[in-house]
């Protein structure tokens, strides 16, 4: 027995001495090595729907056509939805890579009704409200029209009439309404380019002026005094800020949800990335933020797709200048005027690729 003790003894003490050991040497030695961090995955473009020449056809996206390329917009589920203003039509690119007209004869006119025998007159935009109804700009009938998921057609604001008229939705008067967004509680701002200004329709059905005095200029400061120069895309924060793409102005505008306008980013028009106080964007038409608060352009002249962080820094996030339908690596794909902008619930970008004639995808 007292062997047994004695053995056991021995072994308490060296297990007592070796985990004495080991800390010690722990707590001297150098830390383990972790396992390699993975590469960053690069981004992708590809071609979403179109085969790459103009015209009307439905069916399977990648040999369905399509006119000049505007503005497109992606809903909860990730069906995608792009305004052909030459086939006077809203398409729709179905998650079965089909695509389909959503709305639209491809008759130029004006009619309400069924999303199959209603008119548009060349729509420029479309975006998707909080209940998946689809919100289009109709530029050559002056009116901001809607399109229910029952496929109905109907008009939210304008007479049809070209002009300037605030008040209710039914008379107010647009001239060339031709971007649109939607803040989180439903209210729809555009951008009137004839009558460069940033209109309101609220949800109420009243229509306001938010910023621009309808002088074509470059002015910054008190909302309604301040100046654009052919205000294209828009787009609106969680806080109620708008940020406005200023073609000829090649800069990127912020208007506050307290009415003070300023420069975003951008000086002259050109090309240069960086700080955003000393970028160039050359006649910049698409922008979309992500949840992040990063803001993404369509930069047409330089055919690229930019980035401004929140933190104001400029970079090239994709395409690498020269004009073409180049595919695959962000860094070296081509754009040909990159118009139109959106990005899905997954990070996924869609872009109407204006003389590309189909729609590019920039993913992981």
């Amino acid at each position: 027995m007292e062997i047994k003790n004695s053995i056991l003894c021995s072994l308490i003490t060296f297990a007592v001495l070796f985990i004495s050991c080991s800390k010690s040497a722990n707590q001297q030695g150098t830390t383990p090595t972790p396992p390699p961090t993975p590469p960053v995955k690069p981004y992708v473009v590809s071609t979403y729907a179109g085969m790459g020449v103009p015209g009307f056809q439905d069916g399977p996206a990648l040999s369905a056509k399509f006119r000049i390329m505007a503005g497109v917009a992606v809903d909860i589920q990730g069906i995608v939805y792009e305004a052909d203003p030459d086939n006077n039509r809203v398409r729709k690119i179905a998650l079965d890579s089909s695509v389909s007209t959503y709305a639209g004869t491809g008759v130029m006119g004006f009619n309400d009704g069924p999303a199959a025998t209603a008119q548009f007159f060349k729509p420029t935009d479309v975006a998707v409200d909080g209940a998946g109804n689809l919100i289009v700009a109709d530029i050559g009938n002056n009116r901001i029209r809607k399109i229910t998921p029952a496929g109905m057609v109907s008009t939210v604001a304008g007479d049809g009439t070209a002009g300037y008229i605030d008040g209710n939705a039914a008379t107010a008067r647009f001239d060339q309404p031709n971007a649109i967004c939607i803040d989180a509680t439903g209210n729809i701002y555009v951008s009137d380019m004839g009558n460069v200004r940033i209109r309101k329709i609220s949800t109420s059905g009243v229509v306001s002026t938010i910023a621009g005095d309808g002088i074509r200029g470059f002015v910054n400061g008190n909302a309604l005094t301040a100046e654009f120069n052919l205000p294209f895309d828009i787009d609106v924060d969680v806080l109620g800020n708008l940020y406005v793409a200023d073609i000829y102005n090649c800069v990127i505008r912020k208007i506050t949800s307290t009415g003070t306008v300023s420069t975003y980013a951008g000086t002259v028009c050109g090309f240069a990335d960086g700080p955003a106080a000393s970028a160039k964007f050359f006649n910049p038409k698409g922008l979309v933020l992500d949840p992040d608060g990063n803001l993404y352009i369509a930069d047409m002249g330089n055919n690229r797709i930019r980035k401004i962080t929140s933190a104001g820094i400029v970079s090239t996030f994709a395409g690498k200048g020269t004009a073409g339908v180049t595919n695959g690596d962000a860094a070296i794909a081509e754009f040909a005027n990159p118009k139109g902008i959106a990005i899905d619930k997954n990070g996924v970008f869609f872009i109407g690729d204006e003389l590309a004639y189909c729609i590019r995808k920039i993913s992981k």
